[in-house]
């Protein structure tokens, strides 16, 4: 009682903001893999000898450089601005229940070459109210601690794994596209012709089926412009889909 009322009356905070992970920007360059895992799935993000980063749950597919960077500057920014309960029956209600046992949860946990713990926390759901100064605010806390706290950053615990893939995929530069062949799986094939670079539209060479007619003059560029910025939602090893 007597250590808060000399806090109140000199306007001291009851507690002092302080980093989550003080050292890990320090550290940034030793990290070697994350690992987010929740009650629903474990995922994780490698980096090899040579420095890059893939996926191993999605065949090593390479993973997106700028996620992992959000990723890690998040965590070493993340403030602890408040402490809040450490009664571990209330864990679950703020999200910070470990998911291994079914908790609901977010465990993220960052790791050296030799599987060393550089960083891990539970993060759960966004604290109302407590956003400031464009930082969000979310309920945290230790794997190994029931101490929870609010803190404030710019982390956001990313549990969609095809949100760590590189979705770069064929970006064919518009310009340079004159002649586009299409072969469908049904029907007969035809083509695509532009005159010129500037040419907005693409015309269909072939003349077309009786009784058919474009609904409009762009509707060819769907086809024409189908390798410009092309992306893709998902990606499996193609020895494990069969094509015949």
């Amino acid at each position: 009682i007597l250590s808060l009322r000399q806090r109140i009356s000199s306007g001291k905070a009851e507690f002092d903001p302080v980093r989550m992970f003080p050292a890990l920007e320090s550290e940034v360059e030793r990290i070697a893999s994350i690992e987010v895992q929740t009650k629903a799935s474990t995922f994780t993000v490698v980096r090899d000898a040579t420095g890059k980063w893939s996926v191993p749950e999605k065949g090593n597919y390479r993973a997106d450089f700028n996620e992992i960077r959000r990723a890690v500057l998040g965590l070493a920014t993340l403030e602890l601005v408040e402490q809040r309960t450490a009664r571990t029956d209330w864990q679950d209600k703020l999200g910070l229940g470990l998911p291994k046992p079914g908790g609901s949860g977010t465990l993220v946990t960052l790791r050296d070459e030799k599987g060393g713990t550089l960083a891990s926390l539970v993060a759960g759901v966004a604290v109302e109210g407590a956003s400031a100064g464009n930082r969000s605010a979310i309920y945290v806390r230790r794997p190994d601690q029931a101490q929870t706290f609010v803190a404030r950053g710019s982390f956001e615990p990313v549990t969609e794994i095809a949100r760590w893939l590189d979705k770069s995929f064929i970006d064919f530069p518009r310009d340079r596209s004159r002649t586009v062949s299409m072969k469908p799986f049904q029907g007969p094939s035809y083509t695509l012709n532009r005159a010129t670079p500037e040419t907005a539209n693409f015309a269909v060479v072939e003349r077309l089926p009786s009784g058919r007619s474009l609904r409009s003059a762009e509707e060819p560029n769907g086809v024409g412009d189908a390798l410009v910025g092309m992306s893709f939602t998902d990606v499996v090893p193609q020895g494990d889909i069969g094509f015949s």
